[in-house]
């Protein structure tokens, strides 16, 4: 499935993490809406990521080297959110949580 505006499922991401920190607030939810929750969470990731990188790899207007250059960059920017989201969810869990 193919979107180009991936603008709009990166807000509903956001509104996936707003809604993950008041289910950890109030100290979570049922066990078969926590699996929904986090298969809807898995989807809209990957689906937002296999349209970036399917985006830049057939876009003509970019060349060869800046797409492996972009590619470069989408990983970096990839592993860099992992890498906080870990940190934050630790800082969270040993100060406010």
């Amino acid at each position: 499935m193919k979107i180009r505006r991936v603008h709009y499922l990166t807000c509903m991401q956001f509104i996936n993490a707003i809604a993950w920190g008041i289910i950890a607030y109030y100290g979570g939810v049922a066990l078969s809406i926590m699996c929904f929750l986090m298969i809807w969470v898995g989807l809209m990731g990957g689906t937002v990521y296999a349209n970036v990188v399917y985006m830049i790899i057939e876009d003509e207007k970019i060349a060869q080297g800046e797409k492996e250059v972009s590619m470069n960059l989408l990983n970096i920017a990839n592993f860099m959110g992992i890498i906080l989201g870990a940190l934050i969810s630790m800082i969270l869990v040993n100060t406010i949580y």
